[in-house]
Formats: structure tokens, sequence, C-alpha cells
């Protein structure tokens, strides 16, 4: 009895149930975020800062990154969500590849993270909620294509849990998901690495228990309700599974269960190193190809509507503005075209390389954060903006921060220049609503 009231006092002491809801936070200010306008092998983007209030009452920060010059182009969207030790800075070495390929790219920092509102997080059980707010966010807009999800750790729960409930989805990337909360904490407490004290077997339950009972206390919701794997049975949106051979977080156990009950078409791919492990380039590309092909069965309508709707005052409706990225003077005739000129029968699997430089995910300890640089090689492609751009651009290697275990990495390098620059910014012309021909 005496060594029972001292394990139940260590665990108050380290407070385990912390690991769930609340782990160390990866804040920042937002000088790091880097330019608003950039330009990168030839192209130009630029991001789009926005704070969303979902329907649980939290204000989330958020970050759209959109290639320029589409003119009226329905672009298609690729929403990160980051792992539970982290924030939006994680998706910053993925802009560029996505930029690229015509596809912008959407990323948040989850309540509770970054500097987001929120005190606790939920691996999901809430999450999911704020998700479906932000997507219905950008389905408001005219210049929304078909929307896709890369989500790694607790995003990759949080996109299965929501995709469910979503048909509508073009295709989804599961980086290190797992399928059963309460046997990842099972495991974890079996294991001993991810806390300060390690328990015998017959404390495990106990353990467990009370662990339970904080969660619930503290972020509500129940650790044995949260099972992705239940999703998986429901979920019909193509997607590819990403595990790590070395993970110690997440086993491989989670992995083949959610690949074995997965209802829709799916690939898995296993990638050497652990749960926090850097990707690289090769990894990106694969993912980004992935979802070009997933683009490519949403064919974009040929025209938009011709007209903007007008309010009673006569001025354009907030949820209908076109953004200055989407502007033309002198707008010309569409033809009906796919969002990339990507051809998936010329596509064919490629080995993952394994080794040489890993892109890096971004967080907290990023200081003069500027973007990843892209070192174009020789030989040109010719991608939807019928513009010839370089081909792939190898992001940095940078140093690791210490979190779930960290992944997230500070931008650039800048005793080697970059090749991403900074566009000052002009002055917007102002937009005129279209009339409706007499």
């Amino acid at each position: 009895m005496v060594d029972l009231m001292m394990a139940v006092q260590n665990l108050q002491q380290f407070a385990f149930w912390n690991l769930i809801i609340r782990p160390p936070r990866a804040k920042y200010t937002k000088d790091v975020l880097g330019p608003i306008d950039f330009t990168f092998d030839g192209g130009q983007g630029r991001r789009r800062d926005v704070e969303i209030q979902t329907k649980r009452g939290s204000h989330v920060a958020c970050s759209h990154f959109v290639p320029v010059g589409r003119g009226m182009d329905r672009v298609p969207v690729v929403i990160y969500l980051h792992g539970n030790t982290s924030n939006r800075l994680e998706a910053w070495d993925l802009v560029v590849p996505f930029l690229r390929r015509g596809v912008s790219l959407f990323c948040y920092d989850a309540a509770g993270c970054g500097i987001s509102e929120g005190e606790y997080i939920s691996l999901g059980a809430h999450e999911r909620y704020d998700l479906a707010d932000i997507v219905g966010h950008l389905r408001k807009s005219p210049f929304c294509g078909p929307i896709a999800l890369w989500g790694w750790s607790m995003g990759a729960v949080t996109s299965l849990l929501y995709a469910d409930s979503d048909p509508s989805l073009a295709a989804l990337c599961l980086e290190s998901p797992f399928a059963n909360l309460r046997q990842l904490v099972e495991d974890l407490a079996q294991q001993g690495t991810q806390i300060a004290i390690t328990l015998p077997s017959w404390l495990i339950d106990p353990a467990i228990a009370l662990v339970k009972m904080r969660v619930q206390d503290l972020a509500d919701f129940d650790i044995d309700e949260l099972v992705p794997l239940e999703s998986a049975k429901k979920a019909r949106i193509p997607a590819i599974f990403i595990s790590r051979r070395g993970d110690t977080f997440v086993s491989d156990q989670h992995t083949k269960d959610l690949l074995k009950n997965y209802a829709g078409d799916c690939e898995h791919i296993e990638l050497e190193g652990d749960h926090s492990c850097t990707r690289t380039s090769d990894d990106i590309k694969h993912v980004v190809d992935f979802f070009c092909r997933a683009f490519n069965c949403h064919a974009i309508a040929a025209s938009l509507p011709s007209l903007v709707v007008e309010n009673e005052q006569g001025s354009c409706s907030d949820e209908l503005f076109i953004p200055e990225e989407h502007e033309q003077k002198h707008p010309t005739p569409r033809q009906i075209r796919p969002v990339t000129d990507y051809d998936p029968d010329s596509w064919c699997d490629r080995p993952i390389s394994f080794e040489g430089a890993r892109s890096k995910p971004r967080c907290l300890d990023a200081v003069g954060v500027d973007f990843p640089e892209p070192r174009p090689r020789s030989g040109h492609m010719v991608f939807a903006l019928d513009r010839p751009w370089p081909s792939i651009a190898d992001d940095l290697p940078l140093p690791p921060i210490a979190a779930e275990p960290p992944r997230a990495q500070p931008l650039g390098n800048h005793s080697r220049g970059s090749g991403v620059t900074a566009v000052p910014r002009q002055e917007a012309p102002i937009f005129q609503p279209m009339k409706q021909p007499a």
C-alpha cells in the first residue's frame, strides 16, 4: 500500500497526463513568419495571415500561401496540421514545393499551440471540429479548389477523425498517426521513455485510470473514446500513410491496424528514422506528386460565376472579395485545364532516399527566420502557369529542437544567402464589381 501511494504521488508530481494534454508549447513572435510577398525560382508567392474563430470560441492563427498570377483560377489547397508540440512553422519547408506546382498551402496553430488561443490540446478529439471550421472558411472563397489534408502525429489523427465526415476531400497524407489513444498511453507507460519514472506492470492500469480522470477534468474528453481506427473504417478518401522504422513513440502496430481497416484506397511508405525525423526533399516530392494526382481526379470547372454578387448597399460581399493575387486588369477567357500540367501516366515510383540533406520542419526556436533556400538544378519543367520553372530545390539542413521529440527548425541559413526574395508590397487596385450584361 505504501508503494502504491508513493507511485501515485510520483505520477501527480510529474503530471503524466500533461504528456497528452499539455506538452511543451512552442510559442514564437510574428516577426519570424518572414516576408508577405516573395519570389522563388522565377515564380511569385504571397502569404495571407488570418485569425479564425472556431465554434468552440478559440481564435486560431493561420497562414495561407498562394501562387500569384493565377487570375480567376480556382487553386487547390493542402491544409497542413502539425504535431502536438509544434506550430504552423512546421509547414514552412513545404511552401515552395507546393507553390511550384500551382497548389496553395494553408497551415495554422492548433488551439492550445503556438500563438493560438487555448490552454490544452486533445490529440484530435476537439481539433477535428476546429478543422471543420477552417475547411468551411476556405470553401466560402470562390477561388478555393479541391482541398486535401496533410497531418503529422496529432495532425494526422485530427485529419483522419475529420475525414470520415467529409467525403469531398481530395486526398489525405497521414504521417505517424496512432490507432487508439488508450493503447498508445499503455505503450508509453510500459516503455517509460516518455516520462520521468518507470511504472511496474501492476501499476499501469491504476495509473491510466488516474490519467483518464485528470484528462477528463482538464481537457473534457475521454481517452477511451479517442479511437481513430473507427474513423479509418469509414473513410474512403485516397490516402497515403507514412511511418518510421525507428519510431518509439507510435509503434508500427498502430499503422498496421489502420492500413488493415482503412475503407478507401491507400498506400504505405515506411521511412528510416524515428517519430520526429525530418523529411528529405524526396519524401516531400513523393507526397506532393500524390496530391497532384488526386487533384487531377477533381477536375475544376471551366469558369467561375460571371458576376460577383452584390449586397443591398451595392458593395461586394465580404465573403466573395477577390484577393490581390487573383486580380487581373484585363481578364481573358479561360479554357478548361487541370489544376497542374502534371501527367499521372508518366509518374512512376522512385526509391525514397533515406540519406542526404533533410528538410527541417519549423518551430519556435526560429530567430531571423527566412524561407527555405531553393537551389535549382539544371533542366526546366513547365507547370500550370505556362512558365519554365527549374526543378526540385533541396532544402537546407537545420538543427532540431527538443519537442515531441522536437522536429521543427529555424528557417534559412543567412550565411549562405537565400533563394527566396522578399518583394515590396504595392497598393492593390480597388476592385470594381462586374456588371451583369443587360
